[in-house]
């Protein structure tokens, strides 16, 4: 059983693109709202997780755990924190991968520092499963990416030298705490005096957290399908066959079908005629 984590403000695309890929590969994958059942995109969508945190019972069923962004990270760690959940993240690290987007992989960090008051101002304990720390910045950083992945270590290795494209949008900037990978005073004072992080993919020392800020990692058909495949070697289950799409396609193939559906059943060229009126092309 794979478990993605849904709080309000979270990133839609970057959640739910992984479920969707996972569940045709015909892998369990449950949701679970933080915030409760109904839980609400940073695009004000709506979406119903299978079940609230309270329902969720950790046990030797989970595969993995992913923690998608948000835009409140430091209150929904605070949530976290308080209802008992972070512990139970915590508890599972270092028996199943956990993997952390954006806000998530900030969350992971050894600490968020909001000096601009960007969320709530102050300064926040991280879950501490990654050498890092974030300050959050008020001005949000956003760019397109592509490459390749490089030196990813741990359960997911076989990953390193795979191609991906992606984007970055977050408030802030993470930094490693320390060249030994543990939480130093220095991380506390100063992150600008602290070690720039140039990899892709960050993981702690046991090879089985990870974090990222790249958006559509996982939209590579040959990266999900890379993980999938490790996710059940690590249960004795081998993969063979099938071929593994990238997200894009599958939602180009998507669009396709509702345009054949729309012409099918809409008077195409009176809608046209209304567009070449409002001049629209």
């Amino acid at each position: 059983m794979i478990y993605v984590f849904l709080a309000n403000g979270f990133e839609e695309v970057e959640a739910l693109a992984p479920v969707d890929m996972l569940r045709r590969a015909k892998q369990e994958v449950t949701t679970v709202g933080v915030t409760g059942k109904i839980v609400t995109g940073s695009h004000h969508i709506p979406v119903t997780a299978d079940i609230t945190a309270e329902e969720l019972q950790i046990g030797g069923d989970m595969d993995m755990i992913v923690l998608p962004g948000s835009k409140n990270t430091i209150s929904d760690l605070l949530w976290m924190r308080q209802n008992g959940l972070e512990a139970a993240v915590k508890r599972a690290a270092g028996k199943v991968p956990i993997f952390g987007i954006c806000g998530g992989y900030q969350m992971l960090g050894c600490e968020i520092a909001d000096p601009d008051s960007v969320e709530e101002g102050g300064r926040i304990r991280g879950m501490e499963l990654l050498p890092v720390r974030t300050v959050l910045q008020k001005e949000k950083h956003r760019c397109q990416i592509d490459g390749k992945l490089e030196a990813v270590e741990g359960i997911f290795a076989g990953l390193t030298g795979y191609e991906f494209t992606g984007y970055e949008i977050h408030m802030g900037e993470t930094v490693y705490c320390g060249e030994d990978g543990k939480r130093s005073t220095s991380c506390a004072d100063d992150a600008m005096r602290n070690i720039k992080i140039t990899k892709t993919v960050v993981s702690d020392s046991t090879g089985c957290v990870y974090g990222s800020y790249i958006h559509g990692l996982f939209d590579k058909g040959e990266i999900a399908g890379h993980m999938i495949q490790t996710l059940a070697r690590e249960k004795g289950i081998i993969l063979e066959g099938g071929v593994w799409e990238d997200y894009r396609t599958i939602k180009e193939r998507q669009y396709d079908q509702l345009a054949d559906t729309l012409r099918e059943y809409l008077y195409m060229e009176d809608i046209y005629g209304m567009l070449r009126e409002a001049h629209i092309s």
